[in-house]
């Protein structure tokens, strides 16, 4: 029912543990594809060294970014339902049968999101139960700094959501927008189960700084502000910060500039 689809790109530090955790799912996968995005460092042979089952596939492309490693992988995913899990994080024993038995009993929602969890075991969503969620209530939650969905946590419906695909021309911010665009096609389900650990990579695309024109994230909260039940003054000035800080940390000034203007 659920394929997973793990993008990899010089993941050599982690990508063991991503691929043991979803080996040793307790309800096992029917379809893995690992794609992986022009490795340079050893992650493609420790994937080779693994002892995968026959329904796992390895593609390996030379180096296009997440969002076209992605979108390969929703193109040969044969299951109707989509399981995107990133190349350093990993999954609770639990996952797929969590999805899987959500499915069952809301079988028409976009998406499906669960909560997880840092490496310190701190949830990173709190107080929120079980419920379905429209997009205008997912853009609320994320401006008071709950974002329901995230990659390695997040199942979509492809019935509904086929003809949408990440967006290639950003590196930031890609994957909200696309949880965004599939939100708008149907609400989704939001399961409040901690079913994957994110693991902080320090050298990964999340940390690094960036130009205010770069972060496709940045663009959608603002082209969508008027779906939220406030101005998020505080939100902006916060995320703004972040990264005129984040900016500053690795000697990128104009880019710091670009968030103050």
């Amino acid at each position: 029912m659920i394929s997973i689809i793990v993008t990899v790109f010089n993941k050599e530090k982690f990508i063991q543990n991503t691929l043991d955790s979803i080996i040793g799912q307790r309800v096992a996968p029917s379809e893995v594809i690992i794609v992986n995005d022009g490795s340079t460092d050893r992650s493609f042979e420790i994937i080779n060294e693994l002892k995968m089952p026959s329904n796992f596939s390895v593609i390996t492309t030379k180096n296009q970014g997440v969002s076209k490693a992605r979108n390969l992988g929703l193109q040969i995913a044969k299951n109707p339902f989509v399981y995107f899990v990133d190349g350093d994080d990993v999954l609770e024993p639990k996952a797929l049968e969590v999805f899987s038995n959500v499915i069952e009993e809301h079988p028409d929602c976009s998406l499906y999101a669960a909560n997880r969890k840092n490496q310190s075991g701190e949830f990173k969503i709190k107080n929120i139960s079980n419920k379905i969620f429209s997009f205008k209530e997912h853009l609320n939650h994320l401006i008071h700094f709950q974002n329901l969905c995230w990659t390695s946590a997040v199942v979509i419906n492809r019935k509904l959501a086929s003809k949408v695909l990440f967006n290639t021309k950003f590196s930031h911010g890609e994957d909200r927008d696309f949880f965004m665009n599939i939100l708008k096609l149907g609400p989704g389900y939001w399961i409040d189960d901690v079913i994957a650990t994110y693991i902080s990579d320090p050298i990964g695309l999340s940390a690094k700084p960036i130009h205010i024109d770069d972060d496709l994230y940045w663009k959608r909260i603002k082209e969508h502000q008027h779906e939220l039940d406030s101005y998020p003054y505080f939100y902006y000035l916060k995320y703004k910060i972040a990264n005129v800080i984040n900016n500053l940390k690795h000697s990128h000034y104009k880019n710091a500039l670009s968030w103050i203007k």
